[in-house]
């Protein structure tokens, strides 16, 4: 009997960005990801379009996921993942946490997904604008 073989998330994520805003110089994307790693498909979508704020929500089972991944250089420009995402897991009726540039939460309501994902969107570009 042989091991599954991990999967590969560059070729097996399946994602769309939503929205794409510009506050300044920062690209700030908004992304669905229906498929894969949300940290690996933000990772390369921050390095793409650096330098940029990447919020990305997830669906799955009937809960909800929102992660926030900016790059490292916006760390002194009032922004601060972890306290973006507490709130925006509030309306998920979860909670949620994590660094300055990196932070996840999750919650049982995802119908409140997209009000979510709008709140940390307009946060960050309320705090970079």
């Amino acid at each position: 009997k042989q091991g599954k073989e991990k999967p590969q998330t560059k070729d097996q994520a399946d994602f769309s960005i939503t929205r794409e805003t510009a506050a300044g110089d920062v690209t700030v994307l908004v992304v669905d990801v229906t498929s894969g790693d949300p940290l690996d498909v933000s990772d390369r979508l921050k390095q793409k379009h650096a330098p940029a704020v990447v919020i990305v929500g997830r669906q799955e089972n009937g809960a909800a996921q929102i992660l926030i991944n900016m790059d490292r250089s916006l760390e002194g420009r009032g922004v601060h993942a972890g306290d973006v995402i507490r709130d925006a897991a509030a309306l998920l009726g979860g909670k949620g946490g994590g660094r300055p540039t990196m932070a996840r939460a999750g919650g049982k309501d995802a119908a409140r997904l997209p009000a979510a994902l709008a709140l940390a969107e307009r946060t960050i570009l309320d705090k970079l604008g």
